[in-house]
């Protein structure tokens, strides 16, 4: 066995000793891997430069030069608006014919050489807490919406203060998640207890960004948890008039206004799905329940999301477009 840095060994060498481990588009095999590879069946020390080029190398031989789709974005478009007539499509480019990125942002965790390049105009940035990140933002899309990563939040949180052992991610999770004011303070108290440096951390971050009260849009894919459970804890159900009750459990009061769709709980009005307390109600008046939720939950909704046929573009290879398009260049951005 030869040991040692072996710099006589070119990249296509190394790409054609690993590219059977690309065979599946689903390998995982990374840099590391190689150079562990490397050493262990051949002898050899490769420096992390040459690694990485020979996985790019080995990469571009299987799946194609990644540059050149973009190139192909114009007769992709076409033949999607050819097989499909009501889509609508846009390409945006520079002077320099360079494909224009619809998105800037920082940990996406998207692999590739071009992470972060999207087709979509509607966009919610999730990131993390940075100052510089949220202006640049705010100046270049204006009408987007942003918000903060509550996981990165929370890893901040314990790396500066879970030093105690104190179980900090529950009482948080729970005040991010809390639908009124009353809820969340007492989370807050619970942190405010491991340590008191908490909430001013917290206090710094804009709570439109982070917590679900304050947020100016409804956030969905949400459901409720052990919701029969909640319902057997409903001890009381009393009607003020036709449409607005007071519902009570072990620990408070609620009241529900069935006309209007509101509870004082607010999980109501922000998750657009009948809370437990709603749902005591409708069953105490014997009323249909499905006539309560919101379309979105429905199955007519489900339905219509899909009751137009999508189709595929079929081989490049068969694609017959006008030549304007096929002539029409784009490249990628510079990134």
């Amino acid at each position: 066995m030869v040991l040692g840095s072996h710099r006589q060994v070119s990249a296509a060498v190394v790409s054609s000793s690993i590219k059977y481990k690309y065979t599946s588009t689903g390998t995982i095999y990374t840099p590391k891997d190689i150079c562990s590879d490397m050493l262990h069946t051949f002898g050899i020390y490769l420096n992390y430069s040459k690694v990485w080029r020979s996985r790019e190398q080995t990469l571009k031989m299987i799946r194609g030069d990644p540059t050149e789709s973009f190139g192909k974005i114009p007769s992709f478009f076409c033949m999607l608006r050819q097989r499909n007539p009501s889509t609508v499509t846009e390409l945006e480019i520079d002077s320099h014919n360079r494909f224009k990125p619809e998105i800037l942002v920082d940990d996406t965790y998207l692999n590739g050489h071009y992470r972060g390049t999207i087709f979509t105009r509607r966009i919610v940035f999730c990131i993390r807490p940075y100052g510089s990140i949220k202006k640049v933002i705010e100046q270049v899309y204006p009408g987007s919406c942003h918000v903060i990563c509550s996981c990165h939040l929370l890893q901040n949180l314990k790396s500066y203060y879970g030093k105690s052992g104190q179980d900090i991610m529950h009482a948080f999770n729970l005040a991010v998640r809390a639908y009124t004011l009353e809820e969340f303070e007492y989370n807050m108290q619970q942190l405010d207890a491991m340590n008191g440096k908490i909430r001013d951390y917290l206090d710094e971050v804009d709570p439109e960004k982070w917590l679900r009260i304050h947020m100016p849009a409804n956030k969905y894919s949400t459901m409720t948890p052990n919701i029969i459970e909640s319902v057997n804890a409903i001890t009381k159900v009393s009607p003020s008039n036709q449409t607005v009750f007071f519902v009570s459990d072990e620990r408070s009061t609620f009241v529900v206004d069935v006309e209007q769709r509101t509870c004082t709980c607010r999980m109501l009005q922000v998750d657009l799905m009948l809370c437990p307390r709603a749902l005591a109600v409708i069953a105490h008046t014997k009323r249909d329940l499905y006539a309560y939720y919101s379309y979105y939950y429905t199955r007519d909704a489900y339905v219509n999301a899909y009751v137009s046929s999508v189709y595929l573009v079929g081989n490049p290879d068969e694609w017959r477009v006008p030549d304007e398009v096929e002539l029409q260049i784009v490249l990628a951005p510079n990134c």
